[in-house]
């Protein structure tokens, strides 16, 4: 898996919509984790 490359998309999305989508990303991050 290429985890730095998705980070890093991530953190793109983060910086450009602050607040917006860091609540989102953060849960539906954490559902793909615990769903492993």
């Amino acid at each position: 898996m290429a985890w730095e490359e998705r980070g890093s998309c991530i953190n793109i999305f983060r910086t450009r919509n602050r607040g917006r989508f860091s609540g989102t990303f953060t849960n539906y991050e954490a559902k793909h984790l615990l769903r492993k």
